[in-house]
């Protein structure tokens, strides 16, 4: 048996025996040493050596017995039988007899425990002890794996985690100020919208008032007016036809007042039997003239009414006149204050172009999050299933030190009674 043997016998017992090896030549040769140490402290490898005394003293200086475990035995004097195997103390570097005659300064024989030796060249380990020496290593790997290699892993999965996170946590914050801008252009934009509203609700009002028909409308009262200032000119006109036919009816009154009139002129100079002839036709032109009078006043009375009938039919028209600039004066506010609105309009738009632009940024920082989440899952996954493996070989670890740790207490103890079946009378 040597080193690489029990290296190889170790790896059969993790079951590590396929490269890529779970643990190293050097891993494994520290766990194998650290094994051998317990058990030689257990069962050391038999020496002895002899050491020269002073004559007088009691005290053996021992410190030249290299790796020196446990002093089983103090042989002295030495070459006599049976032996003479001394009772002795120890401190530190120094062995007291305590038994026997002082030393003469002849050399004493020391029997001691020292570690086993297991190298590349061979092994003092007893071959029945070697299954123990490798549950031991093997123990030892498993716990250290568990404790170490395993938690560091886990440990450096969970900052892996950890780091995607924080890289999470960086975008999310990048995505709340956007949201943030975006909750702050939103007011903006409820304000001008509010405001649009206002202007459109002045506008629709002003229109209504402008278009509205019905009882107590402009459109109503400009009818109204409007009607009213027709019946009135229609009346103007037929005021003035009639003044008209009145005035037709003179001239022809007057022509016949005239042929009277120079019909009574022809007889002033004759000598009329009847009497005065020409004064009748004088008369006769005088009742013309009254008739033509009498149309004249007729005509005049047809002006007057028409002159009145126009002059209301004026008011009428200047009243609707004045309504109608009213309904104007409504359609230019409603056109103003839809005007109005269409700007309020216009910037609350260009406020939520921006707003979009701040969601489309923070959106794209929300997406960005996802890859670093799928890494972060993935290293906690990854530091879980290490810390699961770690209580695995742990347990592992477990059973085999317990094994171990068992054996070596019963040899221990095996080796305790031959030690004092020494000194037994």
């Amino acid at each position: 048996m040597n080193l690489t043997d029990m290296i190889t016998l170790v790896r059969r017992d993790l079951k590590d025996e396929t490269s890529p090896y779970r643990w190293s030549d050097d891993e494994l040769t520290r766990h194998i040493e650290r094994a051998v140490k317990e058990l030689s402290e257990r069962v050391p490898l038999p020496a002895m050596a002899l050491l020269p005394t002073t004559a007088g003293s009691r005290e053996v200086g021992i410190s030249s017995l290299e790796d020196r475990i446990m002093v089983q035995a103090v042989e002295y004097p030495v070459d006599e039988f049976p032996i003479r195997y001394q009772r002795f103390s120890i401190w530190g570097d120094t062995l007291t007899l305590i038994t026997g005659d002082a030393p003469n300064g002849g050399n004493c024989q020391v029997y001691y425990g020292t570690m086993h030796v297991l190298n590349a060249l061979g092994s003092t380990i007893p071959t029945k002890h070697e299954d123990i020496v490798t549950a031991g290593a093997a123990g030892y790997a498993l716990e250290a794996y568990a404790d170490h290699s395993l938690v560091e892993l886990a440990q450096a999965a969970l900052e892996s985690a950890s780091t995607a996170l924080a890289r999470v946590a960086g975008q999310v914050t990048k995505a709340e100020t956007s949201l943030s801008a975006a909750a702050d252009v939103d007011s903006e934009i409820a304000t001008k919208l509010t405001g649009a509203a206002a202007e459109v609700d002045k506008a629709s009002a002003a229109v209504a008032a402008a278009i509205a028909v019905g009882a107590g409308s402009i459109d109503e009262a400009i009818g109204t007016y409007l009607t009213s200032a027709q019946a009135r000119i229609d009346a103007a006109v037929a005021n003035l036809s009639d003044a008209e036919t009145a005035l037709a009816s003179i001239p022809a009154r007057l022509t016949l007042a005239a042929a009277d009139l120079g019909t009574g002129g022809d007889l002033i100079n004759t000598v009329n039997i009847g009497g005065d002839a020409a004064g009748k036709w004088a008369e006769y032109a005088e009742r013309e003239t009254g008739i033509a009078q009498g149309y004249n006043r007729q005509a005049d009375d047809f002006l007057s009414e028409a002159a009145r009938n126009l002059d209301g039919a004026g008011r009428e028209l200047s009243a609707a006149s004045e309504l109608s600039k009213k309904r104007d004066a409504n359609l230019e506010a409603g056109s103003r204050y839809t005007g109005s609105a269409l700007a309020l309009t216009s910037q609350a738009r260009e406020f939520n172009r921006k707003r979009q632009a701040y969601l489309t940024t923070a959106s794209h920082y929300i997406a960005t999050t996802k890859p670093f989440l799928s890494e972060a899952g993935r290293h906690q996954a990854s530091a879980a299933q290490y810390s699961n493996l770690s209580k695995s070989f742990a347990s592992r670890a477990k059973s085999r030190l317990e094994t171990f740790k068992d054996r070596l207490k019963r040899l221990g103890r095996r080796n305790r009674i031959r030690s004092s079946q020494l000194y037994n009378e």
